[in-house]
């Protein structure tokens, strides 16, 4: 009997020479049998082929980036379709396999960041919490990235937070792991006017004037001023002037639409404070459900905590159908990224989870829970038509993907 195996064509280029590449082919999985699976690899016509042979590698963990070559496919200059088979143990009981071709390079294979999404967003995370700067030549494998930071110097943001915050003062912390990627968008302050949760709850940058919030911890006042701090440690302060609150915000227990947009008095100086971006709508042509992906979280303590993504757009099974999509994540189970993780606690709440793409941070959430909040991606009309009422002049941006080798899935 002929099954589909599940199977994910990651769009890695290994090589050099072959003329095309990973994302231009098609190949199918079919016939599964004992400890084997057979593959069909077809060139398309207009590509020209390579001069004799490429190579075929699997992989059953994206993230950790360890491909093994199954099989080397001679060119046939008479037909485009070249079936093959061969005993590959372990892949046929998997429930997704990762398949893609290129070249051996001295017995490594080396995932190409720059066309390949899962492996760029992946690298910006790890090759950091390893303290070593995106490289593109350095493979991704667990054994590069053994001389790891300590967690207990390289989670703070800033240096001495609350103290020196308190006196209107912000340094970043060199020996923090995200040190170098720009979170300028990310309030660490804001007047509290004596409110009890402190000063310590601010807001997300979305746009040079708007800034997005959880609507259940949103406890910022009309007036009050907001901290932003360049990556040079200036502060540049804004006053919150209107904010609206997600029509559809439910409350306890489901909080659905868990958002609040806030406008500011005037633009940030875009020379100074970034303001991120959000998935594009095709964003699961690039990187599927995004799970496993290493994701950036904020939390009170202005720490860079590490996730793990589980879902990018999730309905709770038995919540009432006019609910919100949802971004989960969950504790890494990689033992590196593990040590950068700590639990979400009350107080967190509206806090920024990010996942790097081409080392600048994009916007999936804000904390509802610890582990979930309301999928920014899956609201976006919402979110625009929010700061269209707000006024301000600006809508969400898009984070630019289609440089991205597309990853084919058959179930």
């Amino acid at each position: 009997m002929s099954v589909r195996l599940p199977l994910f064509v990651v769009a890695l280029f290994l090589g050099v020479g072959i003329g095309v590449r990973a994302a231009e082919l098609s190949i199918t999985a079919f016939g599964i049998v004992t400890n084997a699976v057979h593959l069909t690899v077809e060139w398309p016509e207009e590509s020209p082929l390579p001069d004799d042979a490429f190579d075929v590698f699997y992989t059953d963990d994206l993230v950790a980036g360890r491909w093994r070559m199954l099989s080397r496919v001679l060119v046939d200059p008479a037909t485009n379709a070249r079936p093959l088979a061969f005993s590959a143990p372990g892949i046929a009981s998997s429930p997704s396999a990762f398949f893609t071709v290129g070249t051996l390079l001295d017995n490594i294979t080396r995932a190409d960041i720059t066309h390949n999404a899962l492996a760029n967003i992946a690298y910006a995370v790890d090759s950091r919490l390893a303290g070593k700067g995106p490289a593109a030549a350095l493979p991704l494998t667990m054994e590069f990235r053994l001389a790891g930071k300590d967690p207990a110097i390289a989670l703070p943001l800033f240096e001495d937070y609350l103290a020196n915050a308190a006196n209107g003062v912000f340094i970043r912390n060199t020996n923090c792991w995200a040190y170098g990627l720009d979170l300028t968008c990310a309030s660490p302050w804001r007047e509290s006017f004596g409110d009890w949760y402190g000063q310590n709850m601010a807001g997300t940058l979305v746009s040079p004037r708007h800034i997005i919030l959880a609507a259940h911890f949103d406890r910022i006042a009309i007036g009050a001023k907001i901290t932003f701090v360049d990556m040079h440690n200036n502060v540049v302060e804004r006053t919150l002037v209107a904010k609206k609150r997600h029509s559809g915000y439910s409350g306890d227990p489901w909080y659905f639409y868990d958002l609040t947009v806030g406008l500011l008095d005037s633009d940030v100086p875009t020379n100074q404070i970034s303001f991120v971006k959000v998935l594009p709508d095709n964003y699961a042509d690039y990187i599927v459900t995004g799970a496993h992906l290493p994701v950036v979280c904020s939390n009170q303590k202005k720490e860079a905590l590490v996730k793990d993504v589980s879902a990018l757009s999730v309905f709770w099974e038995d919540s009432p159908p006019d609910g919100s999509q949802n971004v989960v994540v969950h504790t890494p189970e990689n033992p590196v990224r593990k040590a950068f993780d700590r639990e979400v606690i009350a107080g967190d709440s509206g806090s920024p989870v990010f996942l790097i793409v081409n080392n600048q941070p994009v916007l999936l959430t804000v904390w509802t829970s610890p582990e979930h909040g309301t999928s920014i991606h899956d609201c976006k009309a919402d979110i625009n038509a929010m700061m269209e009422e707000l006024g301000g002049g600006y809508q969400l941006e898009e984070v630019e993907m289609e440089g991205f080798d597309v990853v084919r899935v058959w179930e």
